[in-house]
C-alpha cells in the first residue's frame, strides 16, 4: 500500500531520499514536517522496516552541564 503523498510518511521517504547522509532528531521531525512525536515513531519504525532509513538512539548524560 502507497502513502498518501501529504502523509509523514511519504514526507520523510522523500526527505531522505534526496538527503541521503542527513541526520534528523525527533524533535527535528516534529518542527520541520509538524508531526506528533507518537506519529513520528510509529513512521520512522515503518521506514526503517523498508529500508529507507537507520535510526540510531544516544542517550546524553549530563547535557547542560
Amino acid at each position: 500500500m502507497k502513502a498518501a503523498p501529504d502523509s509523514l510518511n511519504s514526507k520523510l521517504r522523500q526527505f531522505f531520499e534526496k538527503n541521503p547522509d542527513e541526520l534528523l532528531t525527533l524533535a527535528d521531525v516534529a518542527v520541520k514536517f509538524g508531526a506528533k512525536p507518537a506519529n513520528i515513531k510509529q513512521t520512522l519504525v515503518t521506514l526503517r522496516q523498508q529500508g529507507v532509513v537507520r535510526m540510531e538512539y544516544v542517550v546524553m548524560s549530563g547535557a547542560g552541564k
